[in-house]
């Protein structure tokens, strides 16, 4: 939790830029809608309000594999973590059916000003790939709310 405290301090008041730590800035204005990419342990810093998105991890990923047939579709889930520049700081869990076209407008969770969907994970499972190590990323539309 301190270290989110310091990304958020040092990136609003300028003492480095956030791509030296390795933390991406998006700004945001409000009404409008942003398409994010973050990948599993990543964050992401909404400007102007200070708001830090950390994709914390995928918490299970059942969907059924594009190249087999299924009685059940599966979904996805992840976790995410918003903290504003307070401190305060919430987790969400949200998540995608498998077999759908993308991108997905799944549901969705509101915090510190903002509405955030999963909108597709990737990679998709493959039957051939399963045992593989994966890593995620989430693409995440996200809109600040007036």
């Amino acid at each position: 939790m301190m270290r989110r405290i310091f990304l958020i301090a040092v990136c609003s008041f300028g003492l480095w830029s956030c791509s030296d730590l390795n933390v991406s800035a998006v700004e945001t204005k409000p009404g409008e809608k942003i398409e994010v990419r973050l990948q599993e342990h990543k964050d992401v810093l909404l400007t102007p309000d200070n708001v830090l998105v950390t994709f914390s991890s995928v918490v299970g990923d059942s969907r059924c594999p594009e190249d087999v047939v299924c009685v059940w579709a599966g979904k996805a889930e992840i976790s995410l973590i918003m903290e504003n520049s307070r401190g305060a700081s919430e987790q969400h869990t949200l998540s995608i059916p498998g077999l759908v076209s993308t991108p997905y407008q799944s549901a969705s969770v509101e915090a510190f000003g903002y509405r955030i969907s999963l909108v597709q994970l990737n990679p998709y499972p493959k039957h051939d790939t399963m045992n593989e190590p994966r890593v995620y990323e989430a693409v995440l539309v996200i809109e600040k709310l007036p």
